[in-house]
């Protein structure tokens, strides 16, 4: 998965776009690094007007999302 890319997560499917992916550090040296993903923690941006200024950013691991 990228920056930009359209995915779900939830029990609804809440739809948002990756705004950034970050490595934690720590795991990186402990993780499998044939899979990077296991240690990345994705930011997927969700826009919905009931929000303040129009969206909300949640952080997410790879297991908990999907490409929409």
């Amino acid at each position: 998965m990228n920056v930009g890319d359209k995915v779900v997560f939830g029990d609804y499917f809440t739809v948002g776009y990756i705004v950034k992916i970050e490595i934690d550090p720590i795991s990186e040296f402990d993780a499998d690094f044939q899979k990077p993903e296991q240690f990345a923690t994705y930011t997927i941006r969700v826009f919905e007007p009931f929000y303040k200024d129009g969206y909300a950013d949640f952080q997410r691991s790879r297991d908990d999302i999907a490409l929409y």
